[in-house]
């Protein structure tokens, strides 16, 4: 039920892309960012699906209310993409923390996340690393370490919850804005990914339509 309801929430984010020369230019990146969030999702949820159907496996599930993060350390850590985190705490995280204390660690982490983006950035555009990837994750990092320096002063004052999760929301999207969607727009690729996802809604519209038919024509 719940992919359900993201497939529908996508499928109607892709139709409003029609109307995107009217669209101030804010608003369609926020469109950008939940479409990034909905279309992992459903792309991460059918691998599982297909996992537990074919080989009886079951996948840990990739995100988990990414939405009702109230900090940094909350949406990066532990509730956007899992397995991402997993990994670099692994091969990144640790080893560093050993030598040079957890927060550099942390900031080790963000840095090759955003190496990693610079690169897969560069496969989509063919064209050179910007450098605004890794300065996105980088900023990330260093917030969270400065994040959880003030976390760790008991007697300190924190936003409560209801407050910090918009602004947690509202400082990953707006920077996002700055530094994470521009190498993607500039060359016009989000163009090109907004034709295929209108291209895959219209087979999933015309395959509905062709089984319904069908099963009117059976009964």
């Amino acid at each position: 039920l719940e992919s359900a309801v993201m497939a529908a929430l996508l499928a109607a984010i892709v139709s409003l892309y029609r109307y995107e020369e009217r669209m101030n230019g804010y608003v369609l990146l926020t469109l950008y960012s939940v479409h990034v969030y909905l279309a992992l999702e459903l792309v991460l949820a059918a691998a599982a699906a297909a996992s537990r159907a074919l080989v009886g496996l079951e996948l840990e599930p990739q995100f988990d209310r990414p939405y009702l993060s109230a900090s940094l350390r909350d949406f990066w850590g532990r509730r956007w993409n899992l397995s991402v985190p997993a990994l670099l705490r692994q091969c990144v995280f640790r080893p560093v923390r050993a030598r040079l204390g957890a927060p550099a660690g942390v900031l080790a982490a963000f840095v090759v996340s955003g190496l990693m983006h610079e690169a897969m950035f560069s496969y989509i555009t063919l064209l050179p690393p910007t450098g605004e990837a890794a300065a996105f994750f980088t900023l990330q990092g260093a917030c969270a370490v400065a994040e959880g320096w003030w976390a760790a002063h008991e007697r300190w004052s924190r936003p409560p919850r209801a407050l910090a999760t918009p602004l947690t929301l509202a400082f990953v999207v707006v920077t996002g804005f700055w530094l994470f969607f521009p190498p993607i727009t500039r060359p016009g690729a989000d163009k090109q990914v907004i034709a295929e996802s209108e291209a895959m809604v219209a087979f999933l519209r015309d395959a509905a339509g062709l089984a319904v038919h069908s099963a009117w024509s059976i009964l």
